[in-house]
């Protein structure tokens, strides 16, 4: 039991004498307090923003039932159909749609599903009133800019001309809207 003690005291009596030097240097002035320092540095933070244009949701251009005989002897077939845009903001786009797959000047035409040597001709314009035909030529191209990135819906105006002589039969075309940007 006296060897325990002791060495409780010499462990006591170390730890002391070890705090005494190190009082004393602090006491003196020896070891001065760190001044903390700054540096700066600029760095470039970038990025591109791409002038892109996305065509989607399209509806198409239903004409319905053509009744050549009565109704539409001497009045037109009319419809509409639309697609959605969007393009960045400020972008620019030239929209055009070709003449689909039966096309034989001046006329769009949609091809008979069995008989397909008879066409149902069919026209597409850029406005309600139906003057400006919407094609690719100079004349026939919607311009839209984007006043922001949201969908806009364009409506393309459809018209089957009256008093053709066509069979009764289901047909069809088909038409690409391209945006030039």
């Amino acid at each position: 039991m006296k060897t325990s003690m002791l060495n409780i005291r010499s462990a006591a009596m170390l730890a002391g004498a070890a705090l005494i030097p190190t009082a004393a240097v602090f006491m003196s002035g020896l070891v001065s307090t760190a001044i903390a320092g700054t540096a700066t540095q600029t760095i470039s933070v970038t990025a591109n923003v791409n002038a892109n244009c996305k065509l989607s949701n399209p509806v198409a251009v239903a004409f319905g039932n053509y009744d050549p005989i009565d109704v539409n002897y001497s009045t037109d077939l009319l419809a509409s159909g639309s697609f959605d845009i969007r393009c960045t903001k400020g972008v620019t786009a030239a929209l055009t749609i070709n003449n689909g797959n039966n096309f034989s000047s001046p006329n769009r035409r949609m091809i008979g599903g069995t008989n397909n040597s008879i066409f149902l001709n069919y026209q597409l314009y850029t406005t309600s009133g139906r003057t400006t035909v919407w094609d690719s030529s100079a004349g026939g191209t919607v311009s839209y800019t984007a006043a922001n990135s949201n969908n806009t819906t364009e409506t393309i105006y459809g018209t089957v001309p009256s008093g053709q002589n066509v069979s009764a039969q289901a047909y069809s075309d088909t038409v690409t809207v391209t945006a030039t940007f």
